[in-house]
């Protein structure tokens, strides 16, 4: 199946599981209007980049994407509320804007070991409580989890793009961890983490960018490599309880 018309599948109560094709080029945004026990959907369209607007009606609980699956399409599951399971093959590399916006009661979450982007508010407003960001990552956008309000953050990133720009990972997070392969510890990736305690930095780390934990007013411990060489502008700037046996290179 190439295409679906629009009210296609309009108003039909006994439709609980919906299966879309690889081939899928073209989608009415009102094709599934009013299908309201819709529970499950099985989603392997390659060609997809964006849905239309509200595609399925809002009491989805679960959607896989497919093999086929190399970008999460924008928009998708925004406003899904009921959403619990999202599960994505290995071949997604890009999860679109907007993608989970609103899915509150998402709360957990495996991401793609071959994920490359997580573009603008593709998380935004969900319920995760702990967030894993792959080692082939390059590109966040800084609002992709904006409204979060996870309790851990764990990153795995070798190399990413962010310029000046700041990730908001919300003031929630409690611990951080960076994996053993991260060298560069991005700007602003934990600022006005207020209720940020624990950071662990290994030996791979040789850069601290500025800003990095500015604010970080509850920052107890920190565990750091001894291979740092350089620490941008307030990198540390306000953590008042941080250790004052600290050594910082």
């Amino acid at each position: 199946v190439r295409v679906i018309e629009k009210n296609a599948f309009s108003g039909i109560n006994e439709l609980e599981y919906v299966k879309i094709g690889k081939n899928l080029k073209t989608i009415a945004g009102d094709a599934f209007s009013s299908c309201f026990n819709i529970k499950q959907v099985y989603w392997n369209a390659f060609w997809y980049w964006q849905v239309p607007h509200l595609l399925f009606p809002s009491h989805l609980e679960s959607i896989t994407f497919g093999d086929e699956v190399a970008v999460v399409p924008a928009c998708i599951c925004e406003g899904q509320r009921d959403l619990t399971q999202v599960i994505m093959s290995d071949n997604v590399t890009i999860i679109g804007e907007q993608a989970f916006y609103g899915c509150e009661n998402l709360i957990d979450l495996h991401f793609p070991n071959a994920l490359n982007q997580i573009e603008s508010q593709a998380f935004a407003n969900t319920g995760l409580w702990s967030i894993t960001i792959p080692e082939p990552v390059y590109d966040v956008a800084e609002d992709a989890f904006k409204g979060c309000h996870p309790v851990e953050v764990h990153w795995n990133a070798r190399t990413i793009g962010l310029g000046m720009r700041y990730i908001d990972f919300g003031p929630s997070v409690k611990r951080i961890y960076f994996g053993d392969k991260v060298e560069m510890i991005p700007a602003g990736v934990c600022k006005n983490s207020t209720h940020l305690e624990e950071v662990y930095i290994p030996a791979s780390v040789t850069t601290i960018k500025e800003s990095a934990f500015y604010g970080c007013t509850n920052l107890r411990k920190i565990s750091m490599g001894n291979r740092v060489e350089s620490i941008g502008q307030d990198a540390f700037y306000n953590c008042a309880n941080l250790s004052s046996d600290l050594i910082l290179p």
